[in-house]
């Protein structure tokens, strides 16, 4: 009997040809799709941080690897490479996609008084692109799901090897990037040289690509988990292992140059993490990886102190934040030097109230700022992404996003558990260190589309299901 080709609609084989392709090519375009998540975003972050302007190219990378990722996971679908049922996230991943939709729909229908203001785009476009510097509007929550639905079809260890790899490079060039900024005699393209709404002068902040000082913060905690569980982990050659371990440290150093809270908060979680992983697998025999994690953690230690003695260190998160949303991107009123309430206080605190207003669908998706543009004129973000999620999307979608972490974390730790013998164990652990670390340093931190795609590769490659090469 003939082997009769896959086709779409009755049309014809020619036309079909991607989804008759052999299952390797597939694999290798998926592979390449993936690997640009980390890489691709870059060229248009540079555009934005080096041009100090042109803040639409921040959202353009991610539109093209987003979408491109979509678009392969419904090739991946029609093949029949991948079933639904595969993912029990599945639906979940689905809901925020149809609710973040209801959210901008429903504020599009009724817009906030403000959003559609001759200062600011109409009530269609904040919630559907996102505010002017964010773009986290629908259209990036779409992108985000694209990314974590083909990850979750990966079944190849040395396409996850790659992609960490890529993770690397991009948080290389990154942290190269921000150690240049904190050089002041180098004069390097730095936003974040003077904070002048309040006064501060030559303080040579580092943001990398990513837009913030504490955004930085969130990419490094990323970087830095894939990085440090590789290293202690790892079943690689000495030389790659020594060379994740480099640039762990390296992530950790220029993290202290940020004057931000969150890498400090996300590479304490990773520490610790990376040690509970590491007493598990000693008390099951295997010592190396504790030991790894002892010199790491001391190594660290005396990078911290070096730089403390050297030039001191700085929590200038509330400067920074107000700073980018006012004088930067001009999204939300003035903010007095006279308020003296901590970035967490101030933000929290007017998320909260919002969500006692709008608790079902939330003010739109990345609508925030226009809503408080009516208000107290504080943030464009809560600073806390479970708040934010709230706020933005309603309660409904908070819930769906927590139930989508845990059973990602669940079904992760029931990986390591299963492969805690075997070399794919290190696939595992990396993976869950360096989500959960977002997760934790996520509670001060805001999404954005210069970190977020990265999140949203790991999270999905926690439900691949790797086959035997």
């Amino acid at each position: 009997m003939s082997h009769k080709p896959k086709t779409i609609f009755g049309t014809t084989e020619k036309s079909n040809f991607i989804l008759n392709m052999k299952k390797d090519t597939v694999a290798r375009l998926v592979c390449l799709v993936l690997c640009a998540v980390p890489l691709l975003p870059l060229i248009f972050e540079a555009v934005t941080t080096v041009g100090k302007s042109y803040y639409f190219f921040l959202s353009v990378g991610l539109y093209i690897v987003g979408f491109a990722s979509i678009l392969f996971y419904l090739i991946s679908l029609l093949r029949a490479d991948v079933r639904l049922k595969q993912n029990n996230a599945f639906p979940v991943a689905v809901f925020l996609v149809i609710w973040a939709f209801a959210s901008y729909y429903v504020n599009f229908l009724n817009p906030y008084e403000g959003l559609e203001s001759a200062a600011r785009p109409m009530g269609l476009f904040t919630p559907l692109l996102g505010e002017f510097g964010r773009y986290e509007g629908f259209l990036s929550i779409l992108a985000y799901l694209g990314i974590f639905f083909l990850a979750s079809v990966v079944t190849s260890e040395k396409t996850i090897n790659k992609i960490f790899d890529c993770i690397l490079i991009a948080g290389g060039v990154n942290a190269v990037f921000a150690l240049l900024q904190h050089i002041p005699a180098l004069n390097f393209p730095n936003t974040y040289k003077d904070l002048p709404t309040y006064a501060y002068k030559n303080v040579f902040i580092s943001s990398g690509l990513t837009d913030s000082p504490i955004f930085f913060g969130g990419l490094l905690t990323l970087v830095g988990g894939v990085a440090l569980g590789g290293c202690v982990f790892g079943n690689f050659s000495a030389r790659r292992q020594l060379l994740y371990g480099l640039a762990g440290l390296l992530f950790f150093t220029v993290g202290l140059f940020t004057s931000s809270i969150t890498p400090l908060i996300g590479f304490g979680a990773i520490l610790v993490i990376l040690f509970v992983i590491s007493l598990i697998i000693s008390i099951k025999g295997n010592k190396t990886p504790l030991k790894i994690w002892g010199i790491l953690t001391i190594l660290i230690l005396v990078i911290f102190g070096i730089v403390l003695l050297a030039q001191g260190l700085w929590i200038r998160d509330v400067y920074i934040a107000r700073y980018d949303g006012y004088y930067l991107k001009m999204i939300v009123g003035a903010n007095s030097s006279a308020d003296m309430r901590s970035l967490y206080e101030a933000a929290w605190g007017d998320s909260i109230e919002l969500i006692k207003e709008y608790p079902f669908f939330g003010v739109g998706p990345d609508s925030f700022a226009a809503v408080q543009n009516m208000k107290t004129l504080t943030f464009d973000k809560s600073y806390n992404d479970f708040l934010f999620i709230a706020v933005t999307r309603g309660l409904p979608s908070l819930i769906a996003y927590i139930v989508l972490l845990v059973i990602s974390f669940i079904k992760n730790i029931k990986s390591m558990n299963s492969n805690i013998n075997k070399p794919q164990f290190v696939i595992f652990a990396v993976i869950f260190t360096a989500a959960l670390a977002y997760i934790i340093q996520s509670f001060f931190n805001a999404s954005a589309v210069t970190v977020a795609p990265i999140f949203w590769l790991i999270l999905g490659l926690s439900f691949c299901k790797l086959k035997r090469e």
